[in-house]
């Protein structure tokens, strides 16, 4: 990790321990570099103010997992750049709501919307034979007898 992250970390004024490990590692390195670039724009005068926000969706538990976690690494500072996380569903409401009906339907048709995969999945079993095998004429035995092992072949020579 370059040195230049480290010292962003702790300038920055985002965090609650700069130094904290878990940022400099996956879920939460791309969350901890893509914010201390949004703030670094700002500092440089570059942007008066910004917000870094993550839109991903609601059933996505690892990155809504990622986004708790990192979200409890943040120190509470005005005049930073804040971190918003939105849920998918929620920013196409929102797209909706205001009137943009076709790409929120769009977003939806793209993005949530899993009626198609079920309908593929719910045909899939429906029409895939089923494979049949003699029934078993005895119970199972309680302790199956371990199976022979087999030598490999380039071991055997």
């Amino acid at each position: 990790m370059r040195p230049r992250y480290d010292e962003l970390s702790r300038t920055s004024g985002l965090f609650i321990e700069p130094d904290d490990a878990a940022l400099r590692k996956n879920p939460l390195q791309g969350l901890w570099r893509g914010h201390m670039l949004a703030q670094s724009a700002v500092d440089a005068g570059i942007y008066d103010g910004g917000l870094f926000m993550l839109i991903a969706p609601r059933q996505n538990h690892d990155v809504q997992r990622a986004a708790r976690a990192y979200t409890q690494r943040l120190a509470t500072t005005d005049g930073k750049v804040a971190f918003l996380n939105v849920e998918l569903e929620d920013a196409i409401d929102a797209i909706r709501t205001s009137g943009a009906t076709d790409l929120a339907t769009a977003l939806h048709e793209r993005y949530t919307d899993f009626g198609p995969v079920h309908d593929l999945v719910r045909q899939a079993c429906l029409t895939t034979p089923r494979r049949t095998r003699p029934l078993r004429t005895t119970p199972r035995p309680a302790n199956p007898p371990p199976r022979a092992r087999r030598t490999p072949v380039a071991a055997a020579r």
